[in-house]
């Protein structure tokens, strides 16, 4: 090892820089108490050295800096002069400083040293590990035709941070710390630093998971082990596949035909082969037969291969060779490993404006203690379709009791029905069914009008009541 000397400069270029200050410290005769504190620093960016022994002379202590850089010495003394010597690591010379000392009196002095370098530079033995980078910032699983593997390069460095020489060599091991489990595996699993710039090298290889990786590289000197922080690497997705790629809608049916600028919101899940999420970034092209995609009509995906966009509702208006007018698709597709389109599509209903139409009978009645028999009536759209999710639809009696009489008259069936996010016309969606009944004890005493108000209360719009008129009794 070269030998390295520290001399005592005024200058803020010089690598090292030791800051020391002497105070009054509390003591059971504090007149005679001394403190000395500071800090061994690098002077050219300013770290810590750790590890640096400084010596005390008269009277004679030696400690040794800590990870902050920062070492004390607490003495009683009566001498008016003390000497420092720092000496920075093994190997090289010392220097020593007088320090004009008044016991039991705080003084503040910076001491700067220099470290001086004779003949080529030496290291001392393996300290830290540090990551200096990756060939890939991101790699993807396996045999998706992508970028399979990226190299990771390491470098051990002693405690002032100098890449170890050849003299000082050391064998670094890599291992995975965390990672989806999916088969990924570095190689090689130990690798010797590099000649004098103490690098060593490893590759991270891919398996079929799509996760986050956490890899280590170690040293062992002697009984103390040497760790780097766990690096992370992503690894991502492959390309989509029909399989693995889906398409979805917020509202299956939304009130479009009628209005524009209803919003409808689109979501595409896309995987690879292996069930991963595709890459991120992937991009995803929209198209619809209804309304309008906005610009730019391309979304990309996240880190869980969902990408998202907006079906605006306006011409055209979209009709369905096979399921009519008001029925449209969304097409999603995006490009394969091979080139190969893939695409998804899911069926949206641009329901239109609420009407209540084939009311049967138009009238009731109701004979004494009985019911009146079922009445049907549609409630829908323009074109027969389901109207959208929260849809009320509303049947009221409504009728004056003779005097002095009590009666009890209901209507029963789909008397107070809220529509879900449907496509589908039939029972429940758009045909519904009531009747009116004599609940009295012994039928109503007279005979008395009644009407039956059905009423509707839509995003797609409100329509006008309908009313049937009848008799009961």
């Amino acid at each position: 090892m070269n030998l390295r000397q520290i001399k005592l400069v005024i200058a803020l270029s010089i690598p090292f820089v030791m800051i020391g200050c002497i105070e009054k410290a509390v003591g059971p005769t504090p007149a005679k108490t001394v403190t000395i504190s500071g800090k061994v620093l690098r002077t050219d960016t300013q770290a810590p050295v750790a590890g640096a022994v400084v010596t005390l002379k008269n009277p004679p202590r030696t400690v040794t800096t800590d990870s902050t850089g920062s070492y004390r010495f607490i003495f009683e003394s009566d001498s008016s002069y003390l000497t420092v010597t720092i000496t920075v690591k093994s190997g090289f010379s010392a220097d020593t400083t007088g320090i004009s000392v008044e016991p039991g009196k705080s003084t503040v002095q910076d001491i700067l040293l220099n470290l001086d370098v004779q003949g080529e530079s030496g290291s001392g033995v393996a300290a830290t590990i540090a990551f200096l980078g990756a060939s890939l910032s991101a790699i993807s699983v396996r045999e998706v035709g992508a970028d399979e593997t990226a190299i990771l390069t390491f470098e051990v460095r002693d405690s002032l941070g100098i890449p170890v020489d050849v003299d000082n060599q050391a064998t670094v091991t890599f291992f995975i710390q965390n990672g989806p489990g999916g088969g990924e595996y570095v190689y090689p699993i130990t690798a010797k630093t590099e000649g004098s710039t103490g690098r060593a090298r490893t590759t991270l290889n891919s398996g079929t998971r799509a996760g986050v990786v956490q890899i280590v590289s170690q040293v062992t000197i002697g009984a103390r082990i040497i760790r780097s922080a766990p690096v992370i690497m992503n690894i991502f997705g492959g390309f989509p596949v029909f399989s693995h790629f889906s398409i979805g809608v917020e509202k299956l049916n939304f009130p479009g035909y009628d209005e524009l600028n209803e919003r409808n919101r689109i979501t595409v899940l896309a995987g690879d082969k292996y069930s991963n999420p595709v890459r991120p970034g992937t991009a995803i092209y929209f198209s619809t037969s209804g309304g309008v995609i906005p610009v730019p009509g391309t979304a990309y995906t996240n880190d869980d291969g969902i990408a998202t966009s907006t079906i605006i509702s306006g011409n055209p208006r979209p009709i369905d060779p096979v399921f009519g007018p008001g029925f449209g698709w969304v097409r999603a597709r995006t490009v394969g490993e091979r080139g190969e389109t893939v695409i998804d599509s899911a069926l949206v209903l641009f329901s239109g404006s609420s009407v209540i139409r084939d009311v049967n009978p138009t009238s009731f009645t109701v004979p004494k203690g009985g019911a009146s028999g079922p009445i049907n009536f549609t409630v829908s759209d323009r074109n027969n379709n389901p109207l959208s999710k929260g849809t009320r639809i509303v049947v009221t009696l409504q009728y004056t009791a003779p005097p002095n009489t009590t009666i009890n008259l209901n209507v029963t069936g789909d008397i107070n029905i809220t529509l879900g996010d449907t496509q589908v016309r039939g029972l429940g969606t758009t045909q519904f069914s009531f009747q009116v009944v004599d609940q009295t004890v012994g039928g109503v005493p007279t005979r008395i009008p009644a009407a039956v108000v059905i009423e509707v209360k839509s995003p797609n719009g409100d329509p006008p009541l309908f009313t049937l008129n009848g008799t009961i009794g």
